[in-house]
């Protein structure tokens, strides 16, 4: 969902809001992901179709822009977000430091 928040996200843990703002960004991601699945003409709103219907458009390179834009937020540090690497889907893995 991360990739579906243009203007990147700060998450801090150990902030009082913690809780509340990953709830505010994960509203926001899902509202962007569901017009982006509607645009490309899919009419998904649930967790499991949607997924599958994201897997499909990944698998024909339409989230390649949104992928590359979320690599540039994280080169530019407009990406904080306690989630280890490894928990990330593979496909948006944050690369390794230059």
């Amino acid at each position: 969902m991360m990739l579906f928040l243009p203007t990147g996200l700060a998450l801090d843990v150990s902030s009082p809001a913690y809780k509340d703002e990953v709830l505010s960004l994960g509203k926001k991601a899902q509202k962007n992901a569901l017009g982006f699945l509607k645009a490309h003409g899919s009419s998904a709103v649930a967790g499991g179709t949607a997924l599958k219907a994201l897997r499909q458009l990944h698998n024909r390179g339409k989230l390649d822009e949104q992928i590359a834009q979320f690599h540039e937020l994280v080169d530019h540090s407009v990406v904080v977000d306690p989630t280890p690497p490894s928990a990330l889907p593979t496909f948006i893995r944050l690369r390794p430091s230059k």
